[in-house]
């Protein structure tokens, strides 16, 4: 990974991962307490998604899902290099269940 992919990464592991968990499986540590079950970024799951509502979703928070609103901790550049970071999340996932 380069080391803008590599930054986004912590990113993620330090915001995200605690409910979404380390592999976007939906199965973070928190994922238990969570109000709703947190999103599980697979093929499956973001092939309805869009982009830019997954970009909405981390900068206004789940509106009723428990998701904390994000918009004032990462800069708009940083949101959308995560949506970015979940679609190669779920791409890993998907290749390594077909190996």
């Amino acid at each position: 990974a380069d080391g803008a992919t590599a930054a986004i990464g912590d990113l993620y592991a330090k915001n995200c991962a605690a409910c979404h968990g380390a592999r976007g499986a939906g199965d973070g540590p928190a994922a238990n307490d969570a109000a709703t079950t947190p999103a599980a970024f697979t093929v499956a799951t973001l092939a309805e998604r869009r982009s830019d509502v997954l970009y909405a979703k981390i900068r206004r928070g789940g509106m009723g899902t428990g998701m904390p609103n994000f918009g004032t901790l990462f800069t708009p550049e940083e949101s959308w290099s995560l949506v970015d970071y979940l679609w190669v999340l779920a791409l890993d996932e998907g290749m390594s269940s077909e190996r």
